[in-house]
This record gives C-alpha cells, sequence and structure tokens, in this order.
C-alpha cells in the first residue's frame, strides 16, 4: 500500500529526490523538480512513456487515489487549472485534447495501479480518433458532466474515464480492468506499439 513517503508522485510533486521516479531512471547528478505548472493545489508533470509529444499529467498536491474524490472545494480550481494546461498544450503541439483517467479503487488493500496509487489525468494532444476503439470494448456509459457527474456515480471500484476532445464524457465500473488499459486503447488508435510506459519510460 503507497502512502505518502512511498508515492513517487507525492515525491515528484514536493521536489523529494528520494522515490522520485523521473529522477532515479535519469540517474541525474543535479535534482530536477518536473514541474510545468502549479496552482494552489494541482501540477502539471510530464508523463512517463508519453503516447505522444505532450503527453502531461495534471496531478492534485494532495495524496488522493482517484479524482472522484476530489473535495468540492476544489473543483472549480481543478476545471481552471485543467483549461489552463490544455490550452497550453493546443498551443504548443496544434491538436485536441483527450483525457482519461484509471481510478483506482477508493478502499484500502486494493491493488496499485501503474506502480502509483495517486490521483492523475492524462492530457494526450493528438488528432487520433480514439472512440472507434472504445466502442465494444467496455460497458461504457455517458456522463452529464466531468467532475461532478464522476462524484454523482460514486465508483466503488477502479473505473476507467475518458473525455474526448468534444467533451465527450464516459465512464466503466464494475471490475478490475486490464493494467494500462487507456494506453493500449490510444496505441491502437495511434497505430503505435509502445504503450507500456515501464519497457519505455522515455523519461525527460
Amino acid at each position: 500500500m503507497n502512502n505518502l513517503r512511498e508515492c513517487c508522485l507525492c515525491s515528484q510533486i514536493a521536489g523529494r529526490r528520494e522515490n522520485d521516479l523521473i529522477s532515479q531512471l535519469l540517474d541525474e547528478a543535479n535534482y530536477v523538480r518536473r514541474i510545468g505548472i502549479e496552482s494552489e493545489n494541482f501540477v502539471a508533470i510530464p508523463s512517463l512513456g508519453p503516447l505522444v509529444p505532450g503527453h502531461t499529467l495534471v496531478c492534485p498536491k494532495s495524496h488522493l487515489k482517484n479524482l472522484a474524490v476530489l473535495p468540492n472545494t476544489v473543483h472549480q480550481e481543478f476545471d481552471a487549472f485543467r483549461k489552463r494546461v490544455s490550452v497550453l498544450l493546443v498551443s504548443l503541439f496544434r491538436a485536441p485534447i483527450h483525457f482519461f483517467e484509471h481510478g483506482s479503487a477508493p478502499q484500502e488493500g486494493s491493488r496499485v495501479l501503474c506502480t502509483v496509487e495517486h490521483a492523475h489525468l492524462h492530457l494526450v494532444p493528438t488528432s487520433a480518433v480514439v472512440l472507434d476503439q472504445l466502442v465494444g470494448r467496455q460497458p461504457w456509459r455517458i456522463l452529464a458532466s466531468g467532475l461532478s457527474g464522476l462524484q454523482k456515480e460514486r465508483p466503488s471500484g477502479e473505473y476507467l474515464y475518458y473525455e474526448s476532445p468534444e467533451g465527450e464524457r464516459f465512464l466503466a465500473t464494475g471490475e478490475a480492468f486490464e493494467s494500462q488499459y487507456m494506453r493500449r486503447i490510444f496505441a491502437a488508435a495511434l497505430g503505435a506499439k509502445d504503450w507500456n510506459w515501464r519497457d519505455n519510460p522515455q523519461p525527460r
């Protein structure tokens, strides 16, 4: 079970060399805190094993297991921060932004996803059509809104969340999903083979 001392994202956000996974993979002599943008309660950091150039993670600074448990008091800040990062990515990479999360189960003792149990939303700048890869693979259902819709669902286990650049939002619940499930979906849409960040971390 991850805690504050063990979580590599918490270490990266706080600027602690110890257990900062990117710093460890680079084996750097001088430590660098890799936080691209931050607000009072959120940060944007580069994704390991980026699916495309500009693949970014938006994370709460607090150690939360998924975005469905974000306190209501920071929803407005999260939406504004996400928009700020999205606008920047569009201007840099000239591509629409896709969003996804593989949310960890909220209960203690659940399996740890992707080596870290700290909420993170993927922002992927690409013109690829991802919905075609999603259809028929999971019991996806439409969400009327983002965070508020996710909170109303109150997933009791793992969940998958996807939001298209057009604002269509989808949720899948009810099982333990394949590791890096959404990365596989995006790799298929992109015609790429390198979906596994562990095999191809590309730290930067």
